[in-house]
């Protein structure tokens, strides 16, 4: 009786807490200010001066979950105001439609952001648009303008691992931690699925937002968190370095901070952000979300995410992800290969995960193995069958 009790109180509260988009359950801002504004307030910047922070600066309304038929409320307002034609925006051409959103989120002709056209998984056209760095220091950007794609063999690889994984939702959202500029995000949308992405880095949020406004096919079916996942609530730092502007490093603490910057004795990472970390048990729920798929490549930052403390309640759930593309790290990058990769694997085996290849999947592991054979460079898949 007492577990029954529990589970009638656990389902009131999500109903009354939780806002659906396109059956992804979040906090709305509305109810989560008070007791979860480590979701939802802006970050305050005047604590980190040296931080490229202007857009939320200027739209603090950026900082909250954007996605659902909030972002086509505010296309709508906005659109009263700018000097475009009054063409409905799913109506547009693509030039216009490029001005509409250049101009929605305040972009300049002399800001670090150009569109180009990418391709999918479903065909080799590049038939899908998205907004990246202009400047060539950053190299996921550099790869998407000239080869049309990122990772393409593994990012193909792991959709057809999503979709031959047994009893994995047919339905259901693809979660991409870490999502950097959104190539995964937006191949994901391209596949039908509503997407949810958590990334901290405030650049890479709007240019997630920029391309979700060019591809109106996709309005309303994704979701961005301008979030860190951790252990707890707490506000760090981001870094990344000046030749991979997009590729944040979060360092939580004062002690770490300094560490790390001593650490870079070329001057290579400048400081970007101040984020907010939340807990993935706090943003998500699987007993009310199938989640179809997961990446997550937050260079080491994986074992804090992934944690006990942080993600238990999501990998226990009815519906948590069977597959998931994950980087190794530390291992790769000749980093305490130990406490940083293996802490977390050695956890997710605990949970009934295996390790398999991107690409020659009959390459298994049942507990932590850093090598050619079961992993692609940096990069492995976690299969729970």
């Amino acid at each position: 009786m007492k577990g029954a009790s529990r589970s009638i109180i656990l389902a009131l509260t999500l109903y009354a807490g939780f806002l659906t988009y396109h059956n992804v359950y979040i906090y709305p801002a509305s109810s989560a200010a008070s007791k979860n504004s480590h979701l939802t307030d802006p970050v305050n910047h005047s604590t980190c001066p040296k931080c490229d922070n202007t857009d939320a600066k200027n739209n603090p309304k950026d900082t909250l979950p954007v996605g659902g038929s909030g972002a086509l409320t505010r296309d709508t307002e906005v659109h009263k105001h700018i000097s475009l034609p009054p063409t409905p925006a799913d109506l547009m051409d693509a030039g216009t439609r490029q001005l509409y959103c250049f101009e929605l989120h305040g972009i300049a002709s002399t800001d670090n952001i150009q569109v180009v056209d990418v391709k999918g998984v479903r065909s080799t056209e590049r038939n899908l648009k998205m907004a990246l760095y202009k400047s060539q220091t950053d190299i996921v950007s550099g790869s998407l303008k000239n080869e049309g794609a990122w990772e393409y063999e593994l990012v193909k690889n792991f959709w057809r691992r999503v979709t031959a994984a047994k009893e994995s939702p047919k339905t259901g959202i693809f979660l991409d931690v870490g999502a950097n500029v959104g190539y995964w995000t937006l191949v994901g949308l391209d596949l039908g699925y509503s997407v949810l992405a958590v990334e901290p880095m405030h650049e890479n949020v709007r240019l997630l937002k920029i391309t979700q406004c060019l591809n109106p096919q996709f309005e309303g079916k994704l979701t961005v968190l301008p979030i860190g996942l951790g252990v707890k609530k707490a506000t760090c730092h981001v870094m990344s370095d000046n030749k991979n502007v997009g590729d944040g490093h979060t360092i939580c603490g004062a002690e770490a901070l300094q560490a790390f910057k001593d650490g870079d004795t070329l001057n290579q990472y400048s400081e970007r952000s101040l984020v907010n970390i939340a807990k993935l048990d706090d943003i998500l729920d699987t007993t009310q979300t199938p989640i179809a798929g997961m990446k997550i490549d937050i260079e080491g930052f994986e074992r804090f995410a992934l944690s006990k403390e942080g993600s238990d309640r999501f990998f226990s759930g009815l519906h948590p992800p069977k597959v998931i593309g994950c980087e190794l790290y530390h291992c790769f990058s000749g980093k305490d290969c130990d406490a940083g990769d293996r802490e977390f694997i050695d956890l997710m085996t605990e949970r009934g995960f295996h390790m398999q290849h991107p690409i020659s999947w009959s390459n298994t592991a049942d507990k932590f193995e850093f090598s050619d054979r079961i992993a692609l460079m940096s990069d492995t898949f976690l299969i729970r069958e």
